[in-house]
């Protein structure tokens, strides 16, 4: 008499696993490269948050406010002579300074940065 074996044989299981890594090797690198767009744009709006809080600092303080922006660094230098660095991971900028007058306004009306390769600007209303 014949005994009747239930399961999968081991081909069965080594076909299904490779179609799965298959499908994990396409996809995946997609979903990371959406995660690091999703942690760039974050940076790019917690960057122009800051400063449209500089700009309300400067008027409630009545001091300038100068921040000079070089790589993946931005220096923020009070008019007490307190500076403050912010680092990034996703943003590069060229050289440039942004000066905020105790008024709040800005002279250079705009930022540059590329964010992941991506030229963007921000221009202050």
């Amino acid at each position: 008499m014949r005994k009747h074996w239930s399961g999968f044989t081991l081909i069965e299981l080594l076909v299904v696993l490779s179609l799965m890594s298959a499908v994990v090797a396409l996809v995946g690198p997609l979903g990371f490269a959406q995660v690091e767009k999703i942690k760039a744009k974050s940076e790019w709006y917690q960057l122009t948050q800051q400063m449209e809080s500089l700009r309300k600092h400067a008027f409630l303080r009545g001091s300038d406010i100068v921040v000079g922006f070089e790589g993946k660094a931005a220096e923020i230098r009070y008019a007490s002579g307190q500076v403050q660095n912010l680092d990034f991971n996703y943003v590069f900028f060229l050289p440039q300074n942004l000066y905020i007058d105790s008024h709040g306004e800005v002279e250079q009306t705009t930022i540059s940065a590329l964010v992941l390769q991506v030229p963007q600007e921000y221009n202050f209303k």
